[in-house]
């Protein structure tokens, strides 16, 4: 009857595996929001290569496929004759209100970090989705409205 709470790579696959259907008082905190035209599209390209509901169909997945659909949009706005290692990091770094489908707030990656010297965009995300391990599935708590972690008075971006 403890509560414990997750965050980070969530994955329903492991979840039912590991702690069962039952499991009660379990909350988990996602950055991505699962459910929308983002999430579908990365359910739909699970099915494809028949890796919808494996352990392959977690939250990390879901961050590489996230980090693909963005190479992809990069490589389209340089121009595929124009793209090198330097044209890609010049897109990506002025690339501000990154359309995730729903998935995350829109990102930002034009904001530097001031660590390592400052040679690393901030793409620190702080928003999180809450949901609940009930009946075998992650419910959505909070109307499935992400919450910034660090500030939770903050709203989130649009």
């Amino acid at each position: 009857n403890t509560p414990i709470y997750l965050a980070g790579g969530v994955s329903e696959f492991a979840l039912k595996k590991n702690i069962g259907a039952d499991a009660t008082n379990l909350v988990a905190a996602s950055p991505f929001k699962r459910s929308g035209p983002g999430f579908d599209a990365f359910e739909k390209d699970m099915a494809a290569i028949g890796k919808k509901g494996t352990a392959y169909d977690d939250s990390e997945s879901l961050r590489s496929w996230l980090a693909m659909q963005q190479l992809r949009d990069a490589v389209k706005a340089v121009g595929a004759g124009s793209v090198t290692r330097a044209s890609l990091l010049a897109q990506l770094e002025q690339t501000k209100g990154y359309d995730t489908q729903g998935l995350t707030p829109p990102l930002d990656y034009t904001v530097k970090a001031t660590f390592a010297g400052g040679n690393f965009p901030n793409i620190i995300n702080p928003w999180m989705v809450p949901y609940e391990w009930k009946d075998g599935k992650l419910q959505p708590l909070n109307g499935e409205n992400f919450i910034n972690v660090v500030d939770p008075k903050a709203t989130a971006p649009s």
